[in-house]
């Protein structure tokens, strides 16, 4: 029953961010949102965007609201048919939570790195110079939002002069880095998570 009720309030937290995200990409008006929010689709690009108010105006769900807002911008349910949204949603929310509270390392870092990325891409010609694709697209983005979870707010140094078991089981080498990275994959390999998008990626 206590797993139950958990995963029925991920969802409500999931739909009610997902509309709010798909209309401001859709440019409708939204009644009775923040300041923030409004002429948002201008806003995402713009150099001085801070990810911190954002993040405010979302009651502190800025990755998951980035992310599902960049899966509406870019049209992806259409471009990228064979990844479910569901999915996409649940890697979002999940990425979200698997992040620490920590000063800097947080979910709202990876929300500014993906609000970077997407403008890179879009609006700095880093998709016609590097000649991207959307799954090359897609992947970045998602390796944005995923670069630094579960970031103890501590540095390789730090972790290898305290001997910590994250040093000794990596053998001192990129230590968090590779903690990162395996962290996703552990993510994404819990069926329970339902958030496997790698199962519909093939390998071309």
């Amino acid at each position: 029953m206590l797993h139950h009720n958990k995963i029925q309030a991920q969802n409500s937290i999931i739909n009610k961010f997902n509309h709010l995200a798909e209309n401001i990409a859709q440019g409708n008006t939204i009644q009775h949102h923040s300041d923030e929010l409004k002429d948002f689709n201008n806003y995402f690009v713009d150099p001085n965007y801070n990810a911190f108010s954002i993040d405010a105006a979302v009651k502190s769900n800025g990755l998951l609201f980035t992310l599902l807002y960049i899966y509406h911008k870019s049209g992806w349910s259409q471009s990228l048919p064979e990844v479910p949204m569901d999915a996409f949603k649940n890697l979002a929310y999940k990425l979200q939570t698997v992040y620490r509270n920590n000063p800097y390392h947080n979910q709202v870092h990876g929300a500014d790195v993906c609000q970077m990325i997407y403008t890179a891409v879009n609006n700095m010609g880093l998709r016609e110079m590097s000649k991207l694709n959307e799954i090359e697209i897609f992947t970045t983005i998602i390796s944005g939002a995923a670069h630094d979870i579960d970031h103890p707010g501590t540095n390789n140094v730090f972790e290898i002069k305290c001997k910590s078991k994250l040093a000794l089981l990596y053998n001192d080498q990129s230590v968090l880095e590779n903690h990162h990275t395996a962290s996703f994959f552990f993510l994404v390999d819990n069926t329970s998570n339902n958030c496997d998008i790698m199962q519909y990626l093939t390998a071309e």
